[in-house]
């Protein structure tokens, strides 16, 4: 899953609009747009405040990502 996923899926989860997310993070709808949508990388710093605010922990969040990869990749060579 793509950070964009994981941003989207997260915050649909919490019922929330890129408008609050975006205004909560201090950042831009058209940056969660993009972020969202895959036409924008992030900086660090962006992407560690809209993960605070989703409840989300930047660590988990890659790990979860690392062990998805890992059992797609074991069903592929089975």
């Amino acid at each position: 899953m793509k950070l964009g996923d994981i941003i989207h899926n997260q915050r649909k989860r919490l019922s929330m609009t890129q408008i609050q997310l975006s205004s909560i993070a201090g950042t831009s709808q058209r940056t969660i747009s993009d972020i969202e949508s895959f036409n924008r990388i992030p900086s660090f710093d962006t992407v560690c405040k809209i993960l605070d605010v989703l409840n989300l922990d930047i660590t988990n969040t890659w790990l979860m990502t690392k062990s998805q990869i890992k059992e797609k990749a074991n069903v592929l060579h089975k």
